[in-house]
């Protein structure tokens, strides 16, 4: 999905570069829209210098001289990172939606809640036990509403787990 090549591929999973190449063909054959919108994501980066989020956001790339003898490395870089920035950060967007909601949320509710940290995609909120399945509720009614908001066509779905300390 983010521009990973086979080789790259090979070495995460531990398979073959061949039956990482086979993955990626399969995946893609079944998903042609996806290999058409990252094709096309790849060649705006290049083509117009930048990609957007699905919230408006823009990474600018600074794009190498033809005449730079490593173009064509610098160039796929700037293709799979055009790639990969409208995915990763259309996901941050989501998430920075949802802390607004769940901190508004939480105030007009009037509960005993703290919005702790983020990982990435995770937001943690800390409650006392006796209003945690409350809490859990809220964060993920507000995190799938944060998802609609820029998800269109895909549906939004949030795994909220309680625990007495933070898991990964």
């Amino acid at each position: 999905m983010y521009g990973r090549g086979s080789a790259s591929l090979a070495n995460q999973i531990g398979l073959s570069v061949e039956e990482s190449k086979e993955l990626l063909d399969v995946y893609f054959s079944k998903y042609k829209k996806v290999k058409f919108w990252l094709d096309e994501v790849g060649r705006q980066a290049i083509k117009q210098g930048y990609v957007r989020t699905l919230g408006g956001r823009k990474r600018m790339f600074n794009l190498p001289d033809k005449a730079d003898m490593d173009y064509q490395k610098l160039i796929g870089a700037v293709e799979r990172q055009g790639k990969n920035m409208p995915i990763q950060g259309t996901s941050a967007d989501i998430t920075k939606f949802a802390l607004v909601y769940i901190y508004n949320k939480i105030r007009e509710d009037g509960l005993d809640a703290y919005l702790v940290h983020t990982v990435h995609d995770e937001i943690v909120v800390e409650a006392r036990e006796e209003i945690a399945e409350d809490v859990a509720r809220l964060v993920e009614e507000q995190m799938i509403r944060a998802g609609e908001k820029l998800l269109k066509k895909v549906p939004v779905k949030v795994d909220v787990h309680i625990s007495s300390c933070w898991e990964k």
